[in-house]
């Protein structure tokens, strides 16, 4: 069937409601993710879902299938019906302070272009699951990012006391590094640094109060299967794999470590102490934060729920309507395996004399996730969680209907490389067979399609390992590991 109109692009539903990743193949076969709320530095922990299904150019309608993923809250599911409408008005975006654009190729400006001539409009009639938008509009992709975007956002971020940049001290060698470890022993590195009993108020914390500086920090231990785990990652160690400085310094001090001193920032903020009354939210996340601008565990924002036990012990209180009471209790113990991601920089304000290894640091931290113990009751489990790749990507995965299998994959970047959609199935032995497609989060990623064949470990939807034995259309991953399942089945981690 010839193609009419070219669906490919951001669309903005229900009026900024949500956003949608649409790539529109030339079999005319249509793939997408649609993430609310987009506008924190996490898009998507409201609802993440994705969509296959089949334009027909004769009648301009759509029709398929979807599914949330466990990005988001909810894990509903259903079919999908659209009408592909021509309009004659177009409108154009107008900022907000509760919705601030930040776009990802530069400092943030005026607003993204017109939008098309053509709307998508849900039909009641097609639609199950309780599909919550209406009304879609089109606008083209931000640009691809540079590596040294973050430089910018430490030029803009400021620390507390006296408000002076991040930069000035905290030196960005590459961002979204990806690093398997083990949480340090407990020690001076090992605190909250903001009194217990005091507001998490970005006043206060601008304007150099007593209550400290705000980090909670920890130092991250690599083992020799973790360095192993580092440095198999695709081109890690090339200086033209995102490093904004050297990575052979960064090597070079690694090797006589084996540790990163991690940070999370309290807040990710760009107003002074003269206009911190105004602050609406983040450029970078913070662990006082609130939603999609918050440090996440496991998927989850801290909002400011960060506590120390009477042992000493880090912990936060997570809220999940996935367990009974609503509240996860994860605790940071030393020796707890997890994955971290964040910006390995080196913390100019030691001195390497004194300290030779103590300017390497992963800081600011964005998140954490801590392994599950998959050796624990799993009640209901199945394939629906939060897996790594060996492409160093999350994909989060979900199970629906006995056995078909969808998952959203997204690029260590948060899909500024890399954004795929899978739909497939399980079958009643070991094997997951299905289509994927590259979706357009980024202007400059990825923009291919093809055919996958994965294998478990032979215990069926309960296993925890997935293997490519068939991949077309250059596929990069080959290996996944299973995070944590979805729903959540504990109420305290680790």
């Amino acid at each position: 069937m010839p193609r009419q109109v070219d669906l490919t692009g951001w669309w903005y539903a229900d009026r900024d409601n949500a956003l949608y990743y649409i790539r529109q193949l030339n079999d005319n076969s249509i793939w997408w993710t649609g993430v609310r709320a987009w506008w924190g530095f996490y898009p998507g922990l409201e609802f993440t879902n994705v969509f296959h299904g089949v334009v027909n150019p004769d009648s301009m309608t759509i029709d398929g299938h979807w599914a949330d993923v466990p990005r988001g809250s909810s894990l509903n599911d259903g079919q999908l019906s659209l009408d592909i409408v021509q309009i004659t008005e177009q409108e154009r975006f107008v900022r907000s302070p509760d919705k601030p654009l930040i776009p990802r190729d530069g400092p943030p400006h005026d607003g993204r272009p017109p939008r098309s001539r053509f709307e998508l409009r849900q039909k009641p009639q097609g639609t199950t699951g309780g599909f919550g938008n209406i009304v879609w509009q089109k606008t083209d992709p931000i640009g691809p990012v540079g590596a040294d975007f973050v430089e910018f956002l430490f030029g803009q971020v400021k620390r507390d006391g006296g408000g002076n940049p991040l930069l000035d001290e905290i030196k960005p060698f590459k961002d979204y590094a990806v690093i398997w470890g083990h949480i340090g022993a407990m020690g001076p590195a090992y605190r909250i640094g903001w009194g217990p009993l005091q507001p998490l108020d970005y006043c206060r914390f601008i304007e150099g109060a007593d209550e400290g500086d705000g980090d909670i920090t920890f130092n991250l231990d690599l083992d020799a299967q973790d360095r192993r785990d580092l440095d198999s990652q695709p081109d890690f160690w090339v200086q033209s794999s995102g490093w904004l400085r050297p990575a052979a310094q960064i090597l070079a001090r690694l090797n006589l470590t084996s540790s990163f001193h991690s940070e999370m920032i309290m807040f990710g903020r760009e107003e002074d102490e003269d206009h911190c009354a105004d602050s609406h939210g983040g450029l970078l996340p913070g662990w006082a934060e609130t939603s999609g601008n918050s440090v996440l565990i496991n998927g989850l924002p801290i909002n400011g729920n960060a506590f120390t036990s009477s042992e000493g012990i880090i912990y936060f209180v997570l809220f999940s309507p996935e367990v009974p009471g609503n509240q996860i209790q994860v605790l940071l113990r030393p020796q707890s395996k997890v994955r971290v991601t964040g910006v390995i920089s080196l913390d100019m304000g030691h001195s390497e004399d004194d300290h030779p290894t103590r300017q390497l640091e992963i800081h600011p931290l964005y998140s954490i996730d801590l392994q599950q113990n998959f050796g624990q009751r799993r009640p209901g489990a199945d394939l629906t969680g939060v897996w790594h790749a060996n492409d160093t990507g999350t994909y989060y995965v979900r199970q629906v209907d006995g056995n078909a299998v969808w998952w959203l994959g997204l690029s260590r970047d948060q899909g500024r490389t890399f954004a795929n959609v899978f739909h497939g199935a399980l079958d009643q032995g070991n094997t997951v067979r299905g289509e994927w497609s590259d979706i357009p989060v980024s202007a400059g990623g990825a923009r291919s399609s093809g055919r996958l064949t994965l294998i478990g470990d032979g215990s069926g939807q309960l296993t925890t390992t997935l293997t490519a034995v068939d991949r077309t259309g250059g596929f990069g991953g080959s290996l996944w590991r299973k995070l944590y399942d979805r729903p959540f089945f504990f109420t305290t981690l680790p």
